[in-house]
């Protein structure tokens, strides 16, 4: 999923129009803005929540600034082999499947969940992934139960 997002391999709805499809533009989050993976991932104000809540979870400072650079620097800081790293692309890749699993259930079934069933969710996720490393702190997977 990380990949194909920094690929701008998501058939977002800027990229079906290019592909000639008629989808609207507009982000089925926020209601504003052109749905680009960028916008969709990195800018989107409600997407922006979830994202800023889970890195401030994670006591993660420096992943929070990494929105403002590009998903393609992103990508560069997963491929780090520290724990952190780790971390960070656990974090990534389980917002990223968020986002794109809620973004098709509004879109192709016209529900939308809650904000915070979706951190839920995704705190309960990250839990699970942060469980398979076995040299990371038991002190540091508890704080996503």
């Amino acid at each position: 999923m990380l990949w194909k997002v920094v690929q701008n391999a998501l058939l977002t709805k800027s990229r079906l129009m290019e592909m000639g499809f008629d989808a609207g533009l507009t982000c089925l989050f926020c209601d504003n803005e052109t749905e680009t993976t960028h916008h969709l991932f990195l800018q989107c104000t409600y997407t922006m929540m979830l994202f800023d809540k889970m890195m401030q979870h994670a006591g993660c400072n420096l992943l929070s600034s990494l929105r403002a650079v590009d998903l393609d620097m992103i990508y560069k800081a997963t491929r780090w082999r520290t724990m952190k790293a780790r971390c960070l692309t656990i974090c990534l890749k389980k917002y990223m499947s968020i986002v794109w699993l809620e973004r098709n259930l509004i879109c192709f079934e016209k529900k939308r969940r809650d904000g915070h069933v979706l951190w839920e969710v995704l705190k309960k996720d990250i839990y699970q992934a942060m469980m398979l490393l076995p040299s990371f702190p038991s002190v540091n997977r508890d704080v996503w139960r």
